[in-house]
């Protein structure tokens, strides 16, 4: 079509515009630097929070656990499905007046995530690494 068929010559584009047959100048028009950009990102080390953890104690063993991490994404899908349920049931405008399974619930979801922050805080060697 006249306003923008492209075609491909060796390793440019040539675009066909209002302006006329050109040179694309797109980040990958060249495709050996298409390659070496690939490369370069493959052979970068792909980032892992454990890398800034201790290497002895309790923290950094529960952190680095498998189960931990597991227990973890369970308890999240656990209280995304909890918020459903608490957004369709509980009537109160506070906590504080809602029904002892919702008070509950959500203490025992607070009680969680807080230690899991502490235990993932605490695993750390150096704090500042936290925020990476």
């Amino acid at each position: 079509s006249p306003g923008s068929a492209a075609m491909e010559q060796g390793s440019h584009a040539i675009v066909e515009g209002n302006g006329g047959p050109g040179l694309a100048t797109g980040i990958f028009t060249d495709l050996q630097k298409m390659k070496e950009k690939i490369k370069e990102d493959m052979a970068k080390p792909q980032y892992d929070v454990t890398n800034f953890y201790r290497e002895k104690g309790v923290c950094q063993a529960i952190a680095r656990s498998g189960i931990f991490e597991k227990v973890t994404l369970t308890i999240i899908a656990i209280n995304a499905g909890w918020i459903s349920y608490d957004t369709d049931n509980n009537k109160a405008d506070t906590l504080l007046t809602a029904n002892p399974q919702f008070q509950i619930a959500e203490h025992a979801f607070c009680v969680y995530f807080s230690l899991e922050l502490y235990i993932r805080f605490r695993a750390f060697k150096r704090k500042r690494n936290c925020l990476k």
